[in-house]
């Protein structure tokens, strides 16, 4: 099978919980069940048109594809560090938050330059 199509997979199983995450939240504070239901499958709708937006962009800009790759790569990068360890070092264990980030951080290149 080809990576792509791997890839698309794993991409709609990953929103299968995030649209429930969605609709449960909203049916537990409006005490309601179809309209966190439509607002869940129209979140799930917009996600898809813009995926297919975002193909075609890409099909005619295919020279951009890496540098857009890169920056969306790189903007993940900079909101774990911002956001995510300060949080993780305000309890003290900072070497072992540092190792830990830095052992996966290689893990996952190296899983992404050997498939």
């Amino acid at each position: 099978m080809d990576k792509g199509y791997i890839t698309a997979i794993a991409i709609a199983v990953q929103d299968i919980p995030e649209g429930l995450i969605v609709s449960l939240t909203l049916m537990v504070m409006k005490d309601k069940v179809l309209v966190p239901l439509t607002v869940g499958l129209a979140s799930g709708a917009v996600e898809s048109l813009f995926s297919l937006l975002g193909f075609y962009t890409f099909d005619v800009f295919k020279e951009a594809l890496a540098f857009g790759l890169g920056l969306g790569g790189g903007a993940m990068v900079y909101i774990i560090i911002k956001e995510v360890f300060p949080e993780v070092y305000s309890d003290g264990s900072s070497l072992l938050s540092t190792v830990g980030f830095l052992l996966g951080f290689l893990l996952m290149l190296l899983l992404d330059t050997s498939l």
